[in-house]
């Protein structure tokens, strides 16, 4: 595990662990939201996990952006597809 503060450290993290061409998992509340990726997948959540996978087929990494919704299709993604998972929650679990 890996932890740094803000998107201003995204980039170099993503660098520092070789992914060039994440595929990005996040919902449509973040679509304006400028992320590095190949891709995309906004429909979060789902258990569309094949789909996603086949999706995902040319991203040298996931990326995952948002609540538990987002960061749990990251992991399943990750355990398909044996990709590294960067994860940015955007949400405290448990806060309430």
């Amino acid at each position: 595990m890996i932890v740094r503060w803000g998107l201003g450290e995204l980039e170099g993290l993503l660098s520092e662990l070789g992914i060039e061409r994440p595929f990005v998992l996040a919902s449509e509340r973040w679509k304006e939201l400028e992320l590095p990726g190949s891709a995309r997948w906004t429909e979060v959540p789902t258990d569309r996990i094949p789909e996603v996978t086949a999706a995902a087929a040319n991203a040298d990494g996931l990326l995952a952006v948002g609540g538990g919704s987002a960061i749990d299709l990251g992991k399943a993604v990750s355990a398909e597809t044996g990709r590294a998972l960067v994860s940015v929650p955007t949400t405290y679990s448990g806060a309430e």
